[in-house]
Formats: structure tokens, C-alpha cells, sequence
């Protein structure tokens, strides 16, 4: 396989345009999308990432960090999403309205016109239910990296060849995804979520997912990689995280089994 063959479809895209800002997330898509981006268009490439309570410490600092060796003029945008009632309603549709409400404030945000937004969802996503796919139509927002055909595996490959720092970061969603439709999303839950996962970080597991159950507020359900479930059975590791998330007011911990991929 030609790598470099394979990224040449992607500048190609981004060329068909005069100018295009990033929705930059710091994760592996909009990544090798900001280099395409920036081998294009130069180190005047705007990107703009939306920093809120949805988002850990780790992932600011990391699209800081990132957008700086890539090249770009790098906007992290305070957005108030506790402040938008069909959100933090919490529909099935949530992250429709969220996509909707950062991508219109990116698109006010354009300081010419003609410029686009380009978003990094690549081509497995368009196999996912995602209501955020809705909004990025209806904005006319661009997915460069669907049509130039690269799915996950391949984005990762082509980061890894090309030096993309975040080539190899776990996929990151916002924290209110680990609360279920229909439970009200507030900072004390959203708060609550990034404190549990905290715990299981500082025991070792990376990439993990700690969600609520809808009907107990003192139950949560772990997901942890499936190459690290072993881990969670070793001698003293149930234990210590039962007494952590006790001290946090969780009796109950259920752990998904299956495990979440790596990708």
C-alpha cells in the first residue's frame, strides 16, 4: 500500500475550495484534517475548537498541544451548553442540537464568506447512528475526509506515517454521552462523570467509559477496553475501586462484559 498516495486524495479535496476553517477536536480525524488543511492553505488555517464543560482538562490542552505542531491559528471558542435548554433536556436528538448550536457559532465565526468549515468525520462514521450528522448537512458544513474515502483504520495508518501527533489517541467523546436520553443534563452529572472516570484512569485504564443508569442514581455502568478487561479481575483491583466509587456515593458498579473497542 502507497501511503503517500492514499493522503494525496485528501489535500486534493481540500484544495477544490479557496479557503477552509477546521472543526478541530485535537482527535485523530480533524488532525490529519488540520495537516491537509494547513499543506494546503499554510499556517494561516483556521481552526476553532469549542471548550466546554462537555470536554475533560486533557482534551483542551491536547488540541493546544497538537494544532501547535501541526500548524494553523488555533481558536478555542467558550461555548455554554448548560445554557441551551433543548440539550440539556437531553432528547434522543441531543447531539443534533449541539453539533447545530457550535457549528453555526463556528460559521459566525468565518471572517470571509467564501471560506467553509470542514468537519473530520470520516467514512466508518456514516455507518453509525449519529444525529449530529443531520446538522452538519443542514449547515452545508464539508466532511473532506469522506470524500476522499478514508475510514478510521487508514486515518490512523496515514498519521502514523506522516507524524500527526494524536494519531494514536483515543477516540473522545463530550461527557454528557454517558448520560442516558431522557435524564437531565446538569454540571453536578457532568461533574460527577469526570470525577468516576478519573478513577479508573488513575487505576490504569485508559479510554475508558463510566455512564449513568436512568432508573439509580447510586448505580453506574463501566466500560473499559476490551484488551484490558483481565486487569479488572486481578487480586485487590475489584475492592479498590468499589471503595473509591463508595466514597463518591455509587453502591453498585456493572461492567459491560464486551468491552470497548480500540478505534
Amino acid at each position: 500500500m502507497n501511503l503517500r498516495s492514499e493522503y494525496e486524495r485528501l489535500p486534493k479535496v481540500v484544495a477544490e475550495r479557496t479557503s477552509t476553517a477546521i472543526a478541530f477536536s485535537g482527535g485523530a480525524d480533524s488532525s490529519l484534517l488540520l495537516k491537509a488543511a494547513v499543506d494546503v492553505f499554510g499556517n494561516k488555517t483556521l481552526a476553532f475548537f469549542a471548550s466546554s464543560i462537555l470536554q475533560l482538562p486533557d482534551d483542551i490542552d491536547n488540541a493546544i498541544k497538537t494544532a501547535a505542531r501541526l500548524g494553523g491559528d488555533l481558536q478555542i471558542v467558550e461555548v455554554l451548553p448548560l445554557d441551551w435548554p433543548k440539550f440539556t433536556a437531553n432528547p434522543a436528538d441531543r447531539c443534533y442540537h449541539c453539533k447545530k448550536k457550535i457549528y453555526g457559532i463556528f460559521l459566525e465565526l468565518l471572517p470571509d464568506d467564501a471560506m467553509a468549515l470542514a468537519d473530520g468525520s470520516n467514512l466508518d462514521d456514516l455507518n453509525q447512528e449519529r444525529p449530529g450528522h443531520k446538522a452538519i448537512d443542514e449547515l452545508g458544513v464539508l466532511r473532506p475526509l469522506v470524500q476522499a474515502e478514508l475510514g478510521k483504520s487508514m486515518i490512523r495508518d496515514l498519521g502514523k506515517y506522516l507524524g500527526v501527533p494524536s494519531w494514536d489517541r483515543e477516540s473522545a467523546s463530550c461527557l454528557a454521552t454517558r448520560i442516558p436520553s431522557g435524564l437531565k443534563i446538569t454540571a453536578r452529572r457532568l461533574q460527577d462523570i469526570a470525577g468516576y472516570e478519573k478513577i479508573l484512569h488513575d487505576a490504569g485504564f485508559s479510554g475508558c467509559r463510566v455512564r449513568m443508569v436512568i432508573d439509580s442514581s447510586r448505580s453506574v455502568k463501566i466500560e473499559i477496553k476490551d484488551g484490558e478487561l483481565p486487569i479488572i479481575t486481578r487480586a485487590g483491583v475489584p475492592e479498590k475501586l468499589h471503595a473509591e466509587f463508595r466514597a463518591r456515593g455509587i453502591d453498585k458498579l456493572y461492567l459491560d462484559l464486551a468491552g470497548r473497542p480500540w478505534h
